[in-house]
């Protein structure tokens, strides 16, 4: 919805316009699904479907909030996982407001690719005031230091100034089954963060979970969950300045 209010008058005439988000109040989608102990405690008051992982491990999609061997082991089997947090990947803090000062290490500009998981949270390509309980206090994965394609839902852009290919949503295929990641700070009392969930459960067990990018298993999940560091995979590390430390 858009308020905007005209002041007409001797010598003047004042415009302004403003936005606000409302949100339909849908029933939760159906669930076929299991979810780790800190999703389920997330989640589960609104998805009433959803099962302990520990009752049932071979069901296609689990939902965690940390991602294990064990999700490994079920993405290899061809299982389906929808991480919600960026744990154990290399990642960064997202601030909804933007750099200023030219301050390095914040970030510039947030860039959203049409897709179908954000069918229930409209956007202009970018992140307006409806993403700024998701992006305070969330994170954004950096595939600078992952040897994975960077194809990006929602690309967290940062400065020009020390280079980093940051995503707060993507998705891919891995040897045996599908991932997606959403890394934002997900609040159950947020109407966004509600509606964004919806559209993520309903793709990640839809026929349209079909991502295009492919991350393996064994020379890149595997190693960062053991804690390997890959470092300037991208030629500087991300440092505008080759061979200096901005910091």
């Amino acid at each position: 919805l858009i308020l905007a209010v005209a002041l007409n008058g001797a010598g003047y005439h004042l415009t302004n316009q403003w936005d606000f988000w409302v949100f339909p109040d849908r029933p939760a989608p159906t669930m076929n699904a299991v979810a780790d102990p800190e999703a389920l405690k997330l989640v589960g008051g609104r998805y009433t479907q959803l099962k302990p992982l520990a009752d049932a491990p071979d069901t296609k999609l689990r939902i965690v909030r940390t991602l294990t061997k064990s999700d490994l082991k079920h993405l290899t089997d061809g299982g389906d996982v929808l991480l919600l947090g960026a744990k154990p990947f290399p990642a960064n803090a997202t601030r909804f407001q933007i750099g200023v000062a030219g301050r390095a290490h914040m970030n510039l500009a947030t860039v959203i690719q049409p897709h179908p998981a954000l069918k229930y949270l409209p956007n202009a390509g970018w992140c307006d005031w409806q993403f700024h309980n998701l992006l305070e206090h969330g994170e954004c994965i950096e595939f600078n230091k992952i040897p994975a394609p960077f194809d990006p839902i929602v690309e967290i852009v940062s400065s020009y100034k020390y280079i980093r290919l940051q995503t707060a949503m993507w998705e891919a295929r891995t040897d045996g089954g599908r991932l997606f990641v959403a890394s934002f700070n997900f609040q159950m009392d947020d109407p966004a963060a509600v509606a964004l969930l919806d559209g993520m459960l309903e793709y990640c067990q839809s026929s349209l979970f079909q991502p295009r990018s492919t991350i393996s298993i064994t020379d890149t999940l595997t190693p960062v969950l053991q804690g390997v560091q890959f470092k300037s995979l991208r030629g500087n590390d991300g440092n505008f300045y080759p061979g200096k430390s901005i910091f």
